[in-house]
């Protein structure tokens, strides 16, 4: 069985899931009630309603009292809804940022570690070959400055690196975003 071959009492086949919100549209753009067809007390789908209201009327007979109650109503679900999306959609991108920063902060450490003894056997090995060429003593403290600067230009490089690839990454939650500016076509399609 399809999702929208799902009957309920009130003999409305009535789209669920995404196929919802084709049905949304339809609507809308029939104006037709969004509980028509359903019997008094029956929920609508994926909506759980406290106050449940049975329009018998055409679209045409109601008031417009009526139309702007149901357009509150309405209105004030899809912005509970969006504070839901956006909430959710935050905590995802707070929680992939927290795993990256835990797997660069450890990784640091470690690649830290391992290059200061890296680091270390190369000045030494640069203070033997000073050594050699006849610098004798000024070997000692000529071979840490050059593997000093060189370290410290590589990691400028890689600061940089980082720098500009957390400020590509955007904190603003795209999907909420565009969810919100087709509510914003919605309710003027709704209004007008």
């Amino acid at each position: 069985m399809t999702m929208r071959d799902q009957t309920y009492s009130g003999g409305d086949s009535r789209a669920v899931g995404r196929d919802a919100h084709d049905e949304r549209e339809r609507d809308l753009d029939g104006m037709r009630p969004l509980n028509a067809g359903r019997a008094t007390g029956e929920p609508d789908v994926g909506v759980s309603s406290t106050t449940t209201t049975t329009t018998t009327a055409s679209p045409r007979d109601r008031s417009i009292a009526d139309l702007l109650k149901e357009l509150r109503d309405e209105s004030s679900m899809l912005l509970r809804q969006e504070v839901v999306l956006a909430k959710t959609e935050m905590t995802e991108k707070a929680a992939d940022y927290g795993r990256n920063a835990a797997a660069v902060a450890t990784g640091g450490a470690v690649a830290y570690a391992g290059a200061l003894l890296l680091l270390a056997g190369l000045t030494v090995a640069l203070a033997l070959l000073l050594h050699r060429i006849g610098l004798d003593v000024h070997g000692w403290w000529v071979a840490p400055l050059i593997v000093g600067g060189i370290v410290a230009a590589v990691g400028y490089s890689m600061i940089n690196k980082g720098v500009a690839a957390m400020k590509r990454q955007s904190p603003v939650p795209e999907t909420t975003v565009q969810s919100l500016q087709e509510d914003k076509q919605w309710l003027a399609n709704k209004v007008s």
